[in-house]
């Protein structure tokens, strides 16, 4: 009995490990073909398969299928550790906390607006960047408008209405289509500490076609250009439809000279194509120059949406003197 099990065990084990390996090799070519783009996203579910395969193998002693699975291992541990070892330290991290966001994908369908509201008054940050709001939604976030008077909305009968809500003045407040695009983007200036912030509620294509993904590159390309000439510090928050993994999602670091909030906090999910306790990508990001510091970030609490809301502190350093 016991030996069946363990060959039931070591069964299982090659399956996995056989299928990481497959979805590994098909990911290197995430920027060649759909398929590709879309196996990449799963970095950390690959690492725990090959992790728990390696764990099968060593107790079945099958030590050629071990070394199977520690490679692979071996391949994804790095692309997760790093998103949990501590961000480069800037001026800023002197500073205490002074500006706190919010972003959040509503899902245009979700019913449940009461939920967002109660957890914008519970979370109380300083600027709430809002994406997929139809005109119910609308309606239901002007509740907010006396907490944060400064605001811009584009609801939408698709999925792609965004929004900008700030207890701090924004000035000036601009649409941004990129050409290849109709999706809006929110583009507001503020002041925090003495220094100009150009700040972005970003929303792009999830990419579900071959024309979709190339759309939503074209999406982050355009972003990367837009922000790389800004004499302000930048920040951009929003639902990127990419996870840290995608070669696309790195040229668009590469080129805009920003950093990812995430860096020491963890890969933090925030979504889940269905409902589920826990959310499985993280597709969300914060986006900001690395001079600004972040003091804290963390996943918020279900919404009634497929995404969960990300609630970040940041530090902005006062003026060169």
């Amino acid at each position: 009995m016991e030996r069946g099990l363990r060959n039931i065990l070591f069964g299982c084990a090659q399956v996995v490990s056989g299928s990481v390996a497959l979805f590994t090799v098909l990911s290197v070519f995430a920027s060649l073909f759909l398929l590709g783009e879309l196996l990449v996203h799963f970095k950390v579910f690959y690492l725990l398969g090959a992790a728990a395969s390696a764990g099968a193998f060593a107790l079945g002693r099958r030590w050629r299928w071990l070394v199977f699975a520690a490679v692979l291992v071996a391949i994804h541990l790095p692309g997760v550790v790093v998103w949990y070892l501590p961000a480069p330290d800037t001026p800023a991290g002197l500073v205490e906390s002074n500006l706190r966001i919010v972003t959040a994908n509503l899902l245009k369908s979700n019913l449940k607006h009461d939920l967002f509201l109660e957890f914008i008054a519970d979370a109380d940050p300083d600027i709430i960047f809002i994406q997929e709001i139809d005109d119910a939604w609308a309606v239901s976030l002007r509740a907010l408008e006396e907490a944060y008077p400064y605001s811009e909305l584009l609801p939408s009968p698709g999925d792609f209405g965004i929004a900008l809500f700030s207890r701090i003045p924004l000035d000036p407040v601009e649409i941004v289509y990129y050409t290849d695009s109709v999706l809006p983007w929110v583009h507001a200036g503020l002041t925090v500490n003495g220094r100009h912030l150009s700040v972005l509620s970003y929303h792009t294509w999830p990419p579900v076609s071959r024309e979709r993904l190339e759309t939503r590159d074209g999406d982050l390309d355009f972003l990367a250009k837009y922000v790389a000439d800004a004499e302000d510090l930048v920040l951009v928050a929003g639902d990127f439809n990419v996870t840290p993994w995608s070669p696309s999602y790195k040229k668009m670091i590469r080129a805009s000279g920003l950093k990812n909030a995430r860096r020491g906090f963890g890969v933090k999910p925030t979504w889940a194509a269905i409902p589920s306790p826990i959310a499985l990508l993280p597709l969300d990001h914060v986006l900001l120059s690395p001079e600004i510091a972040v003091k804290s970030l963390r996943v918020g609490p279900r919404i009634g949406s497929d995404h969960r809301p990300l609630i970040v502190d940041l530090a902005v350093p006062p003026p060169s003197p």
